[in-house]
């Protein structure tokens, strides 16, 4: 999120949340552990800077829709209201 944030070209491993924080062309994402996957894929954003530009927007205009603050503490008020019972 940080670096969808700064609108950065983003290169990560395929754990966790990642996957689907990045789709919709907002960063590469890569097998862990792997050497050629981190090579070709910086190789790439280096060689190709539309590509990077491309995808540091789409990241960061994601994040400005998705993750801002208000948005996300909105979302824990409604979880938080769901879960605590209500007094009568």
């Amino acid at each position: 999120l940080e670096a969808m944030a700064l609108s950065v070209p983003i290169v990560a491993t395929n754990v966790g949340a990642i996957p689907s924080m990045l789709s919709g062309g907002c960063g590469i994402v890569i097998d862990p552990r792997s050497d050629e996957a981190i090579k070709n894929a910086l190789s790439d954003l280096l060689t190709d800077h539309e590509k990077a530009e491309a995808m540091a927007k789409k990241a960061y205009l994601k994040v400005c829709g998705e993750f801002d603050c208000p948005m996300v503490i909105n979302k824990y008020f409604s979880v938080w209201e769901k879960a605590v019972p209500k007094d009568n």
